[in-house]
């Protein structure tokens, strides 16, 4: 029985500088792995003011659809310097999924078709709709309006989802 114990002290000795051995053994080789800085970019909700972004009035912007209830949906082509032409929403949305709007089949690869539009082809519209949506300075989605302290989104391209806009 004796023998027993000395038996089991040494397997548990054993193990636990294998353990050690491990530990000591991984921590040496992820030291003398170099890994580039990964460079990290902010979210685009922290890093555009809201001073940049299309005030959305009180009155004239609101889209009205029949999914629309509480009145959240704002098109934002009127304003400012017309330079989007979005109904935005208080939430964000994929970029990519607004943009696909433009094409009928959804995109495979990049390539969009679809109907001409505002005179572009579905692609140029698709392809300008990333451009806008996507900064290569932080991470989409980016805000576009703002009314108040909220910021909206892209929320689909063009005013075709409102019945009437007020």
């Amino acid at each position: 029985m004796a023998n027993t114990g000395i038996i089991l002290a040494t397997i548990f000795l054993v193990i636990l500088s294998a353990i050690f051995i491990i530990i000591i053994m991984s921590a040496l080789i992820s030291d003398s792995v170099v890994m580039n800085d990964p460079v990290t970019v902010p979210a685009c909700t922290n890093f555009i003011p809201q001073s940049e972004l299309i005030t959305i009035p009180e009155t004239g912007a609101r889209c009205i659809t029949q999914g629309n209830l509480q009145q959240t949906l704002y098109y934002i082509g009127n304003l400012g310097d017309q330079t989007y032409d979005y109904v935005v929403s208080p939430w964000p949305n994929n970029p990519q999924l607004v943009c696909a709007s433009y094409c009928s089949p959804p995109p495979v690869d990049g390539v969009c078709s679809g109907p001409i539009f505002s005179g572009r082809t579905a692609q140029e519209n698709y392809d300008l709709c990333l451009a806008q949506l996507i900064p290569n300075d932080c991470l989409p989605p980016a805000p576009l309006a703002v009314k108040g302290i909220t910021e909206y989104f892209a929320y689909t391209p063009t005013s075709l989802i409102c019945e009437s806009i007020v």
